[in-house]
């Protein structure tokens, strides 16, 4: 039964910690375009336009349906090794979102795709700051007791 409210945990986790990332995303996108010099920002042009108000959750559903789909498994495999070992350093799931957001946007970004030499750019920048912010957030939700149910089921 302690596994099953654990996969629950970690199952919820995940999706809180993948809310996160697209929160934090649309923050550090509205911040850089602001910071652009001449330029009123993707954000003005946003609020202007009623057709962002209806078509909105049809995008934010794509762009979960995409990050799940994207993450899982990779997710998974991080969530059962930090799970069986018991590691619980935060330093763990900021350096995997970290990665695995930047890495994400490139599989979706055609220009990533098609460079010979992977290179940084702001976006995949945004992105690796967004993917620490996800990583954080797992492990406030999830991380720091990895491996706690183990031990509990050992002592009784």
């Amino acid at each position: 039964m302690r596994i099953l409210w654990r996969v629950l945990v970690v199952c919820g986790s995940y999706l809180a910690a993948i809310i996160g990332f697209f929160v934090a995303l649309i923050a550090l996108f509205a911040i850089a375009s602001l910071l652009v010099p001449g330029k009123t920002g993707w954000t003005a042009a946003a609020a202007v336009s009623p057709a962002v108000i209806v078509g909105a959750p049809l995008v934010a559903l794509f762009a979960l349906a995409t990050a799940i789909t994207l993450t899982a498994l990779p997710a998974a495999g991080l969530a059962v090794v930090t799970e069986f070992f018991s590691l619980r350093s935060p330093w763990i799931y900021l350096v995997a979102g970290a990665v695995a957001a930047p890495i994400c946007y490139g599989q979706i970004v055609p220009q990533f795709k098609e460079s010979a030499a992977w290179h940084i750019r702001p976006e995949s920048l945004i992105f690796a700051v967004a993917g620490v912010v996800s990583g954080l957030i797992y492990w406030l939700a999830c991380g720091r007791n990895a491996g706690k149910w183990r031990q509990v089921a050992r002592a009784e």
